[in-house]
């Protein structure tokens, strides 16, 4: 194809971008998506929220179709807004690992307390199962801790609330725990 050619195809393609037509918009995601979601799926190792964050992007460039000029900008464009989406992926999958190992130090507590014969999946329900006994603001923010995998910030902003209240209520949450499975076991945590 003439440079000439390809360059009216690629404002002809950004006008119709600009004027909400749907058909250049579906250009771009044939023209795109694979080398996108092997880009994302590479990143996170996981295809399924790798579908998602590609899908999330096209939504991006739908939002701000107003802004482009070129095809390199628009693919410029929807790589950043995977990566950055990709990142925001790991950086929650890591606070849910994080939250996880909490409830697992929990877990070896009580292992070291209660019977062996009771397996872990046993010895975690029982914690959730306890949780569930928490004051109202402390179960809700150990459930968007432990289960949502929000932030402290997160949560504090969701409830309105300062970000030192939280992780009180955090802290009070995990020591009622403890207690309740004190008296659960006969051991003390």
């Amino acid at each position: 194809m003439a440079p000439e050619r390809y360059l009216g195809r690629e404002v002809f393609i950004c006008h119709q971008l600009k004027k909400g037509d749907e058909s250049a918009l579906k250009f771009l995601y044939h023209l795109h998506s694979r080398r996108l979601f092997i880009f994302v799926s590479r990143f996170i190792n996981n295809t399924i929220e790798a579908e998602d964050i590609v899908a999330e992007s096209f939504i991006q460039l739908w939002k701000h179709r107003q802004e482009f000029e070129s095809l390199d900008g628009v693919k410029a464009f929807l790589f950043v807004i995977a990566k950055n989406r990709s990142l925001n992926y790991l950086k929650k999958e890591k606070r849910k690992n994080s939250a996880h190992n909490e409830i697992q130090y929990l877990w070896r507590i009580l292992h070291n307390h209660v019977e062996v014969t009771n397996s872990e999946q046993e010895l975690v329900a029982l914690i959730y199962r306890e949780a569930e006994n928490l004051p109202y603001l402390a179960r809700k923010i150990f459930v968007l801790i432990y289960i949502d995998g929000m932030t402290i910030d997160e949560i504090a902003s969701l409830l309105g609330m300062p970000a030192q209240n939280v992780r009180n209520n955090k802290s009070r949450a995990l020591e009622l725990l403890r207690n309740m499975l004190a008296k659960k076991t006969g051991h003390a945590f």
